[in-house]
């Protein structure tokens, strides 16, 4: 079960414990766990509903009364045994990401991301599959995602770019022009300010790296991957110039999203 905890500058009180409506033996819901504002996702890989291990995830919210109630549970269209969709899971605003790291649509294990989208009736809907463009078997594609805005960020644990199981991070682009990247593009003055920074946790090897990625009003992406001695590699890529090398394919099922580019995150 998952506790979620209220706001509180000294104290935290627990407003609710949620439980899948559906939950059963080896669903591991709470597996991964994201909230934005007053929605709440939950993941539970195990789940079977499309076959052993396909996986699924919960989306709840809380409402003015402070009462938490479950509004949709998320399963992959084209979801399959073992897939273990809601490895990773993550929300902001009405975007949800989900990952499935176990899909094979690359080859064996090389994983998957699903974005959805909760509508103004509370209707949550598939939007896209994301897959990376060189994506190979056993890359993990979706090992950990994060999303601000219209920008989604997913790792690839084992990708080998850089030597054995270096793993890599891909950035794609939503054509959401929600409230947050609008306001952030108010506040970006000079050239190269930030108006988007996506922040996410990889561990490899028993080593926590904190990949950030910024994107500048300028069209740059700035990655940085700092590990837990603080050794940091940081990298810029400018916009146009990373799309030419490496654009992600996706299955558009609703809205358009486009990948704008893929870096490696290891630490020199």
């Amino acid at each position: 079960a998952v506790a979620l905890l209220g706001e509180d500058a000294f104290e935290a009180t627990q407003l609710a414990k949620l439980l899948a409506a559906d939950g059963a033996t080896y669903d591991y819901f709470g597996w991964s766990v994201s909230v934005s504002g007053s929605l709440i996702v939950v993941g539970a890989n195990g789940d079977d509903d499309k076959g052993s291990n396909s996986g699924s995830a919960y989306v709840f919210e809380k409402g003015a009364d402070g009462a938490v109630t479950q509004l949709a549970k998320l399963t992959a269209a084209d979801g399959a045994a073992d897939d273990n969709f809601g490895w990773s899971v993550a929300v902001s605003g009405s975007l949800i990401v989900v990952s499935a790291i176990y899909d094979d649509d690359k080859g064996s294990n090389s994983g998957s991301a699903y974005v959805f989208e909760k509508g103004a009736d509370g209707a949550v809907t598939q939007l896209a599959k994301l897959t990376a463009a060189d994506g190979a078997a056993s890359d993990l594609f979706g090992f950990s995602v994060a999303v601000s805005g219209s920008l989604i960020v997913v790792s690839a644990k084992y990708d080998d770019d850089k030597g054995s199981n270096s793993g890599s991070a891909y950035v794609f682009q939503t054509n959401r022009e929600d409230d947050v990247e609008e306001e952030a593009d108010e506040e970006a003055t000079g050239s190269g300010a930030a108006d988007i920074t996506a922040t996410f946790d990889n561990v490899v090897d028993g080593l926590t790296f904190t990949t950030t990625v910024t994107k500048s009003s300028d069209g740059t992406y700035n990655v940085t991957a700092e590990q837990s001695n603080s050794t940091t590699t940081t990298a810029a890529f400018l916009g146009a110039a990373a799309s030419a090398v490496m654009k992600s394919s996706v299955t558009r099922v609703g809205a358009p999203v486009v990948a704008l580019a893929a870096v490696a995150a290891v630490a020199g």
